[in-house]
């Protein structure tokens, strides 16, 4: 399949920006992909960047609302339209109205009231339909300010072409979003975004596609079309602007790049289904095709039962909180014990060792060697002892 990525810059005025929207969309179609991926708010000049002094952000909650969008809106309408007149999928992220109304007819909405605003992308079919949407999970403390996530998580939606995932802004700057989505059988991640830095393109993105076994698409929102004349000069100072929207394979080598700053798309071919080369080996992309240095398939190493614990622990919020605030009312220990132990027994020897120095130490912190309970770590190079480890 070949997939398409923007960018472009936004301005404070929704008909431009709808304008930006289908200018670019007809100018990726040329290329006659079967997937474009437009960047993070293309309905707003919103972004979480430090652009000179402060954040391009709104004036108050009613700028925010006011700038929003409808789903069944014109413009989101546009989007669709351009999906069936390309023929092709469409991922579109803007903010979205998630309440009806923001205060009753006739009555001035206070402009501190938060309402329910979501930064939302939006996959179109190239019939036009809407067939997936996904809320932007990990908000910045500026977007919090007039941004909530209401609606789940991301999940994979089946094309003829494979399986795709989709990414917003700052969910792709951490491993879990995009590991979930490989888990439910991704292989295409699309990712909007609108940053300013270029540590998404030269580590994020290389990241979650090599570490998840899966091609992605990145498309960065460019230099705002207004800048102060302060702003302006940083950008020329430092020539980290944004764009920078690229495509990457399942190894995290770049397939297509834009290297600069400046509106525009580029565009790769890339085989999600796979196939087996000459030597026989699968070249299937996807997490559950992705394999160890010594063969064995990565997903039978995952063991979730060790840490199910562990993430409803974390899952419990309020649990946590109140935990931190008893521990902060707790005087603070002077000093710790901290001990170092190794044991050169194995197996079940090993670990009664351990129990057995526990249970006979007053120690706070113990520190144990890599595999501890291995006498001979040179064992773990035979297969079939691996398995009796």
């Amino acid at each position: 399949m070949r997939v398409a990525v923007s960018q472009f810059a936004t301005s404070s005025n929704l008909q431009e920006n709808q304008a930006s929207c289908i200018r670019m969309i007809n100018e990726a179609a040329s290329c006659e992909p079967a997937l474009i991926v437009l960047p993070e708010y293309c309905n707003s000049q919103f972004s979480t960047a430090l652009v000179g002094i402060t954040p391009l952000g709104y004036v108050d909650h009613n700028q925010a609302w006011d700038e929003a969008l409808l789903l069944d809106g014109e413009f989101l309408q546009k989007i669709a339209q351009q999906a069936k007149k390309h023929n092709c999928y469409i991922v579109a992220n803007v903010t979205l109205r998630r309440d009806i109304t923001r205060s009753p007819i006739g009555i001035k909405p206070d402009s501190s009231v938060k309402s329910n605003i979501s930064v939302t992308s939006c996959l179109f079919s190239p019939l036009g339909e809407l067939i997936n949407q996904t809320d932007k999970q990990a908000l910045t403390e500026h977007e919090s300010e007039f941004f909530t996530s209401l609606r789940s998580e991301s999940t994979v939606v089946t094309t003829p072409f494979g399986q795709l995932g989709l990414l917003v802004g700052n969910d792709s700057m951490t491993f879990e979003p995009s590991r979930k989505l490989a888990l439910n059988g991704a292989q295409l991640l699309c990712n909007s975004i609108s940053t300013v830095t270029i540590d998404q393109s030269s580590l994020h993105d290389p990241t979650r596609a090599f570490e998840n076994n899966v091609f992605l698409a990145t498309a960065n929102k460019i230099t705002p079309l207004i800048l102060s004349e302060q702003t302006q000069e940083n950008f020329e100072e430092t020539d980290i602007g944004a764009g920078r929207s690229q495509i990457l394979s399942a190894d995290g080598k770049v397939l297509a790049k834009i290297n600069n700053n400046d509106e525009g798309f580029t565009f790769a071919d890339i085989d999600l289904l796979g196939d087996v080369d000459d030597n026989r080996i699968s070249t299937e992309v996807g997490l559950n095709s992705k394999t160890r240095p010594d063969g064995t398939a990565y997903k039978e190493q995952l063991r979730p039962e060790l840490y199910q614990e562990l993430t409803a622990a974390i899952k419990q919020t309020n649990h946590i909180k109140a935990a931190l605030e008893s521990e902060k009312s707790k005087k603070v220990p002077a000093t710790a014990n901290v001990a170092i132990f190794a044991t050169y027994k194995s197996n079940e020897q090993a670990i009664d060792d351990v129990c057995h120095y526990i249970e006979n130490n007053l120690t706070d912190v113990i520190q144990l060697p890599e595999l501890f309970f291995i006498s001979d770590k040179t064992i773990t190079h035979d297969v079939e002892q691996r398995k009796q480890i």
